[in-house]
């Protein structure tokens, strides 16, 4: 019989639980073959799949990975063979610094350097911010001893620090109601280019970026080519950065969302500047389905 662990975690389980709200289901499993299998089942069904394989969720174990805690803290296990799953969660030790973690989440934001000034490149920017502000936020917070994941308390956390004003914490409040927007394809609520200048102010007064600045698209897409293999960017920033590209024709393409929500099964590929190249060529060119093909064949499965 093949090990399976199928846990629900995260926000779903809080009492601030809304339509905004990620339905968050961590899969493990011993093969990436099967993980794929049952990760495409789950996101077929709704559910914000975390995949991983047993190897790998004790490798973040291992590493003190603030993710192993968010599980401790919130889940409920729906099925477990042989306890693996429990057994991983018994055996974590909770990391004690993050100075590095804090700087890698601020390394994160060199992606939004630029915004292509289109509405679809307004929502990338949106879910980019979003990502990489709680990110952020969940290891300054861990970095004075509070475990916090939710982003609804995390930015109230910023309120009553001070580091936010109440509008600004207004703004914030609305940009997770964009992010969803944007991952579930609802493409008539999309943020306004005077909502971008309002997160780029708030970024700005965090000191997660200096200077942002608004280009065309087709300056945009001489920014990504020429940056993409220069930079060192890691697998999910360049992951983010072809997204972008794509967005910055006002192109909508859900299966590069789906991938930016679970990227593991990509992400060594990422890495290969020759693919890279691929991937910009099939974008400029508008062939959509010569760059699915590309993307899937991406899939280290």
């Amino acid at each position: 019989m093949k090990n399976i662990s199928i846990v629900k975690f995260g926000s779903q389980l809080h009492n601030n639980y809304d339509k905004y709200s990620d339905r968050d289901l961590l899969v493990v499993t011993d093969s990436l073959i099967d993980l794929k299998e049952l990760y495409d089942k789950y996101t077929s069904e709704g559910w914000s799949v975390s995949a991983y394989t047993y190897s790998k969720l004790k490798y973040l174990s291992k590493i003190g990975s603030l993710f192993i805690d968010h599980l401790n803290i919130c889940s409920v296990t729906l099925t477990d063979s042989n306890g693996m799953f429990e057994a991983i969660l018994k055996a974590h030790k909770t990391k004690k610094l993050y100075e590095n973690d804090i700087l890698g989440a601020i390394e994160y934001f060199k992606i939004l350097a630029t915004i292509p000034d289109t509405t679809l490149g307004y929502a990338w920017f949106c879910d980019c911010f979003y990502v990489g502000l709680r990110n952020y936020l969940v290891f300054k917070n861990a970095s004075c001893g509070n475990l916090e994941f939710s982003f609804l308390n995390l930015i109230e956390n910023l309120l009553m620090s001070g580091e936010i004003r109440n509008n600004e914490y207004d703004i914030l409040k609305e940009l997770r109601a964009l992010k969803f927007n944007y991952r579930a394809d609802i493409l008539d609520k999309l943020p306004t280019k005077q909502f971008i200048k309002q997160l780029v102010a708030i970024g700005k007064g965090l000191v997660l970026f200096n200077k942002v600045e608004f280009i065309q698209p087709n300056l945009f897409s001489e920014y990504i080519s020429g940056h993409l293999l220069i930079t060192k960017f890691n697998g999910y920033q360049r992951l983010r950065l072809v997204e972008g590209l794509y967005c910055s024709a006002n192109r909508n393409m859900p299966i590069i969302k789906n991938i930016v929500s679970n990227p593991q099964f990509y992400a060594s590929r990422l890495l290969n500047d020759s693919y890279m190249l691929e991937l910009i060529d099939r974008i400029q060119s508008q062939d959509d389905k010569e760059l699915v093909q590309l993307l899937l064949t991406a899939s280290n499965v």
